[in-house]
């Protein structure tokens, strides 16, 4: 007969040796903290865990908030992007229009106005108006024509439906 190293055993580790092996994982860094096993072997009071239930669930709010403000934080940046341009080209329009501003309010632009469109004339000069002949047919004023009133919802779905 050859020697047996597990001889009166059943192959299975004893009760002994699985606590153990439970014992290990309890340090400071292994799983025991979790599992409500203290340093040492002792469990954890239930003001204890109920404090490391209400610890996570802070920093789980905490990182949740976090990342809320952070996307804020995205969304302003392209925000404050678009607006400067938008700032940038209605600068470049307002440098327009005071240019047009300018060059309206000039003496001589107001003058050829003044002459050509509004009918005024300088000292010295006459305003004379064309008339028409006598006799001659003033021209009517056109009709307007009426605004078209558009069918009513019920109309056009009749319409779709069911055709002429």
């Amino acid at each position: 007969m050859g020697s047996n190293p597990t001889f009166g055993t059943t192959g299975r580790p004893s009760r002994n040796e699985g606590r153990r092996r439970l014992r290990g994982l309890s340090g400071a860094r292994g799983w025991g903290n979790i599992l409500g096993v203290a340093d040492g072997g002792r469990r954890l009071s239930p003001f204890q865990r109920l404090a490391i239930v209400v610890g996570v669930v802070a920093a789980l709010f905490i990182l949740g908030d976090l990342n809320r403000r952070m996307e804020e934080a995205r969304r302003m940046e392209r925000d404050a992007r678009a607006l400067g341009s938008q700032v940038a080209a209605l600068e470049a329009q307002s440098s327009v229009l005071q240019t047009q501003i300018a060059g309206a309010t000039s003496e001589s632009v107001v003058e050829a106005w003044a002459h050509s469109q509004g009918k005024m004339v300088r000292e010295g000069e006459r305003l004379i108006v064309p008339l028409p002949p006598p006799g001659a047919p003033t021209p009517a004023p056109p009709t307007p024509t009426p605004a078209t009133v558009p069918p009513s919802a019920w109309l056009v779905w009749w319409e779709l439906i069911f055709g002429d």
